[in-house]
């Protein structure tokens, strides 16, 4: 082998080495990006066509491109519906004789999804009728009793009550953006206020003079033994607000259903949907009681009134976190939500005790109590909503809250006039059902 026949089979070599390695550099290189226009990325308030009736968009065959029109063209020629023979030979808009397609070619055009057809919109609101038993007790408590020979009265305020009272609730919400798992993320406040729950009882004595208060709360100081009528009135409400960020997943890709004239419809796939919720709360309780007694024999001065009045502010404030399923249809869907949250309470107390006329200061009394607990704030809902149309839903549900930790206003009744107790291990626990509305836009 001569020098140069040695060179030539060399050089060939490394020609090909180069040009498989130029090849296979080619191959590893990414596809170019194409330019994104954020203003055309989708979006819950884009202009979709939107369906006749819920759970359905209009035949498939609207959704196909309309020669003249500005939307683009697609990349091969429209297929024809069921709603066309299948035999019958079909040009298209690019001007070529499309040939006879079997059953398999004629499917329709699925450009859209349920996903951005229900609950579209930058905006939502939700606004809810509320009614509410509540229970702060479940033992009766007894503030005076008459028990002559013949007869026993009590004054109390029975376990179980106030009983049920009205409220309201309202959210907005603002859409954030979509994620790449279809997730819809949002920001949303809620504010809501109820009661107010009352109970009022009223007892006479037989005879005169006869009614006494509970030892157990009098503790041998002035009180209002010796009294012929006395009464009670409790009063309590909430109010709450709420600031949270929720993060939900949208329905999956929908059904294709051939209606019996031949067309094809879009229906929205049954889809069981999670969602997460984290935010901060305010809520406030505020209690009134108020103790009144007539004609009291035994005070300094015969024959005289008076009147017990207490007041307690619970004011907590925490961080929540919330989670919850639902079942979503095209026409109604069924959820159950729970959410909970520790709170830093700032309860305090204001009482008052006097005599009329006013009495010496050793009788009379009045001072503020304040304290700072941890409690908690548990809710349940189980809610039905039945969709009116994409973006307007009646909804109903069964409630359920617990609140711990407070200061009843009750609890705090005592004669002492410089008490240091402050009860501030009262629950209290409201079940109910709300109803409303909810839109977006």
């Amino acid at each position: 082998m001569n020098l140069v026949t040695f060179s030539t089979r060399y050089l060939v070599v490394f020609l090909n080495v180069i040009f498989w390695a130029g090849v296979a550099a080619e191959a590893q290189q990414p596809l170019p990006t194409p330019a994104v226009n954020a203003s055309k990325l989708p979006n819950p308030a884009d202009d979709t066509p939107k369906p006749d009736a819920v759970g359905e968009l209009p035949p498939a065959h609207s959704l196909l491109h309309v020669p003249g029109s500005s939307a683009p063209k697609p990349a091969f020629p429209a297929t024809k519906l069921f709603s066309e023979s299948i035999d019958t030979p079909f040009h298209s808009e690019y001007g070529h004789h499309k040939p006879q397609y079997d059953l398999w070619d004629a499917l329709p055009v699925a450009a859209y999804s349920s996903g951005t057809w229900l609950e579209r919109g930058f905006w939502y609101a939700e606004a809810d009728a509320l009614i509410l038993n509540r229970i702060y007790s479940r033992d009766s408590q007894i503030f005076g009793f008459d028990e002559s020979i013949f007869t026993k009265r009590y004054l109390w305020l029975r376990e179980g009550r106030p009983g049920a009272d009205g409220g309201v609730r309202f959210t907005l919400g603002r859409f954030l953006f979509r994620d790449q798992e279809n997730r819809d993320h949002a920001a949303e406040f809620t504010v809501a206020s109820a009661g107010d729950w009352t109970q009022h009882n009223v007892v006479t004595s037989k005879e005169d003079h006869g009614l006494f208060v509970n030892p157990f709360l009098s503790l041998g100081n002035p009180n209002f033994d010796g009294a012929s009528e006395m009464s009670v009135r409790y009063s309590s409400r909430f109010n709450s607000f709420e600031l949270n960020y929720r993060l939900k997943n949208r329905m999956r890709k929908d059904q294709m259903v051939l209606k019996p004239d031949g067309e094809w419809y879009r229906r929205a796939s049954p889809t069981l949907t999670r969602e997460y919720l984290i935010g901060l709360r305010f809520f406030d309780l505020s209690e009134r009681f108020d103790w009144k007694a007539e004609e009291i024999l035994l005070a300094p001065n015969p024959v005289d009134d008076g009147e017990y009045l207490i007041t307690t502010h619970n004011n907590l404030f925490g961080f929540q976190m919330g989670t919850g399923h639902a079942l979503d249809t095209g026409r109604w869907s069924l959820s159950a939500l729970a959410k909970g949250g520790i709170f830093v309470n700032d309860a305090t107390a204001h009482q008052r005790f006097a005599f009329t006329p006013t009495r010496s200061p050793d009788v009379n009394f009045a001072y503020r109590q304040s304290e700072d607990e941890m409690s908690f704030i548990g809710e349940f809902a189980l809610r039905g909503r039945w969709h009116l149309r994409p973006n307007l839903s009646l909804r109903a549900a069964y409630e359920v809250l617990l609140v711990t930790s407070l200061a009843i206003a009750p609890h705090q009744v005592t004669f002492i006039p410089t008490a240091s107790t402050f009860a501030t291990t009262g629950e209290s626990f409201y079940q109910g059902a709300s109803f409303g509305l909810e839109g977006y836009w």
